[in-house]
C-alpha cells in the first residue's frame, strides 16, 4: 500500500450546520469514511486504526484552543469513544489546560470531561504515528505510537478497558473548540478572526485484527509519508464522506 499525505485546513468560514443550526462555536473540517457504520465491519470484532499526522509550520494551530484531531463518535452523537486531542483541554486537569502543545489520547468521553487519559506525548514538529487496536467485543483499547521513521510501540502494558459500543463514525481532521464557552460548545465560545490553520495526515487505513503492520514514514515530500504499511494481515482503505458532531 502506498500512502500519500493530505492536508486539512480550517478558516473563518469552516462552519457547518446541524440541520438549520450553524455550529458557530467551532471551526471544523474533517474526513469521515463513508463505509464505516458498524454493520459495514469497521466497528466490530477487533480492528486497528492507523494514521499519522503532523502540523503545518505555515498554518500553525492556536493552542489556547482545544482541537480534536481524530475521534470515533457514536451513531447518536452522544459521546466520543476514543479521541486524539491537543491544545488547552476544556474541562481537563490544570496541566491539560496549561501544558498545551501535547498530543493526548483519551478514552470514552462519557467517563469524565474528556474520558480517561490513555497516553500523551509532546507535539513537536515531524510525523506522529498512531495505531489504535480496538476490541469491540471486549471493549478495550491498546494504543501504539512512534515518531517519524521509528517502529510503532505499545503505550501501555496491555489492553485498557474502554467502552466502544454505539457504532458511529471515525473522524480525521480539525475540530477547533471555542474559548470561554458555556453549555453546548458547538454553538458557544469565542473564535478569533483570521484563522488559517492546517494539519497534515498520512497512512490512514484500518487493519482487520490486532496490530500486524510495521509503519515506515518519511518527510512531507516523500512518496510514502505518514505510514506505508507492510502487513501479513488484511487492511481496508476507507472511502471518505461527510462529518458528524464530536464531543
Amino acid at each position: 500500500m502506498n500512502a500519500k499525505p493530505l492536508e486539512i485546513t480550517i478558516s473563518d468560514s469552516s462552519v457547518i450546520y446541524t440541520g438549520t443550526e450553524a455550529q458557530t462555536g467551532v471551526r471544523r473540517a474533517e474526513l469521515s469514511p463513508a463505509n464505516n457504520d458498524q454493520n459495514k465491519g469497521l466497528m466490530s470484532g477487533k480492528k486497528t486504526v492507523h494514521f499519522s499526522l503532523q502540523y503545518d509550520t505555515r498554518r500553525l494551530l492556536n493552542y489556547t484552543h482545544e482541537y480534536l484531531l481524530f475521534f470515533m463518535e457514536t451513531s447518536d452523537y452522544a459521546t466520543t469513544q476514543i479521541s486524539v486531542r491537543t491544545g488547552a483541554i476544556l474541562g481537563g486537569t490544570n496541566e491539560q489546560q496549561t501544558v498545551k502543545q501535547v498530543l493526548r489520547v483519551f478514552g470514552n468521553a462519557k467517563h469524565g470531561a474528556q474520558g480517561q487519559l490513555l497516553f500523551e506525548t509532546g507535539f513537536v514538529n515531524g510525523w506522529h504515528n498512531f495505531a489504535l487496536e480496538l476490541d469491540f467485543n471486549k471493549n478495550t483499547v491498546l494504543p501504539y505510537y512512534s515518531s517519524n521513521e521509528d517502529v510503532l510501540e505499545p503505550m501501555s502494558s496491555g489492553p485498557i478497558s474502554n467502552s466502544l459500543g454505539g457504532g458511529g463514525r471515525y473522524h480525521f481532521g480539525l475540530l477547533k473548540k471555542g474559548t470561554n464557552g458555556r453549555g453546548n460548545f458547538l454553538t458557544n465560545g469565542f473564535q478569533p478572526r483570521g484563522i488559517n490553520e492546517g494539519m497534515i495526515y498520512g497512512g490512514i487505513f484500518v487493519e482487520d485484527g490486532a496490530l500486524d503492520c510495521s509503519t515506515s514514514t518519511g518527510s512531507s515530500g516523500s512518496s510514502n509519508p505518514g505510514g506505508s504499511p507492510t502487513s501479513t494481515g488484511s487492511t481496508s482503505s476507507p472511502t471518505f464522506g461527510g462529518s458528524g458532531v464530536g464531543k
